[in-house]
């Protein structure tokens, strides 16, 4: 979208059923539309209301009653009007293009993924709020872990901690089709089974209706217990996963961690403003390697995954990517990142060193945490 058309536009849908639309005037101002009904826009609170106030607000009923509310609104038939269309059903697009004949509809996902990968003030401090959350939250996982609990009672001790914290109970993923519990617990040969998010972890899950993630398994002494979980703060996520055991952890499980944290440490050393994410990636393929872990890091050969790390925000994949094919990618001040090297060894566990790195300075929030 040029920023010499004043009428250009973005329609974004904040929940599955298009709840907001947001329309930028790229010439003078900035408006937000929502979908509820007049006056009810009022009744904020926190951050959400602060916008609220500084910014003109409108209200529509319906998706049907949105050109009227922008004719209201002075925007001409023939806006140029921005979708996402990496998300957007083709259903919902042909919506629009029967809503706005006349408009320019154009894809504005791209472009809107890269403003979001740099964070304001306002969005670090939220981020910085999850992770203390999950902080919480890892400590209540690492009292409840006795002998013989299930992986799917281990989780309920945790999401306890969070959603008494302020977590809404639920994380956005931007990749299609996929969707992810606030905490994921692997343990033992379990953590190996394959599933269909593109990650290196797996888990058998409940049942055949949702087969990823905690199975009803009983963790056993001895045997390493990963805990993959993600605070939240006014939408803001917080991506961080530790690795547990009852009782020492055995070699080579130790081998392979160290491994991990060793990676971690180098990652972080690394990822400054200016440093390119597939160099990041191959440095830390390198050392996995060297390490003897040629088949086993970021999942198990051939389906291993081509990332080491994530940018974080109100979703939990959001850009930069560390990974193959981000070569012309380069790390930007404000970027947020979810560093997660992983091995997984012959016993078929996964164990993850995983922090979340803020503004790119290196500031670890937290302290790696054993049991």
């Amino acid at each position: 979208m040029d920023s010499h058309n004043e009428y250009s536009g973005y329609v974004h849908g904040v929940c599955s059923k298009l709840c907001d639309c947001v329309f930028f005037f790229f010439s003078f101002f900035f408006f937000l539309m929502v979908r509820r009904p007049p006056g009810a826009t009022q009744s904020r609170s926190s951050a959400a209301s602060d916008v609220y106030k500084r910014q003109q607000v409108e209200s529509f009923t319906s998706l049907r009653s949105l050109p009227d509310a922008l004719k209201r609104l002075g925007v001409p038939e023939s806006a140029r009007l921005g979708l996402e269309l990496d998300v957007l059903p083709v259903l919902n697009f042909r919506r629009y293009e029967q809503l706005f004949p006349q408009a320019q509809l154009v894809d504005c996902g791209g472009m809107l993924r890269n403003l979001r990968a740099v964070k304001s003030p306002w969005e670090l401090e939220q981020i910085r709020q999850a992770g203390l959350s999950a902080t919480a939250a890892l400590a209540a996982a690492a009292s409840a872990l006795t002998p013989g609990i299930t992986e799917a009672e281990l989780p309920a001790a945790v999401a306890a901690t969070l959603i008494r914290d302020g977590h809404t109970g639920l994380l956005r993923m931007r990749g299609f089709n996929q969707e992810l519990p606030s905490v994921h617990v692997f343990s033992g040969p379990e953590a190996g089974v394959a599933s269909g998010p593109d990650a290196p972890f797996g888990g058998h899950g409940h049942n055949a209706a949702y087969p990823q993630g905690a199975s009803h398994r009983p963790i056993k002494r001895g045997e390493a217990v990963v805990i993959d979980l993600g605070g939240s703060a006014n939408g803001y996520a917080f991506d961080q996963t530790r690795t547990l055991c009852i009782g020492p952890l055995p070699e080579p499980l130790r081998a392979a961690y160290e491994t991990c944290r060793t990676i971690h440490r180098e990652i972080v050393t690394t990822a400054r403003p200016g440093a390119a994410c597939e160099q990041i990636y191959e440095m830390a393929l390198a050392r996995a390697v060297a390490a003897g872990y040629e088949t086993t890091f970021m999942g198990s050969a051939p389906m291993q995954v081509g990332f080491v790390g994530h940018g974080i925000g109100l979703e939990v994949d959001e850009f930069p990517i560390l990974g193959r094919g981000w070569g012309d990618v380069r790390l930007a001040a404000g970027n947020v990142l979810a560093v997660e090297p992983k091995i997984r060894t012959v016993s078929y566990t996964h164990l993850r060193a995983h922090e979340t790195v803020l503004d790119l300075v290196c500031r670890l929030l937290l302290e790696k945490k054993n049991k």
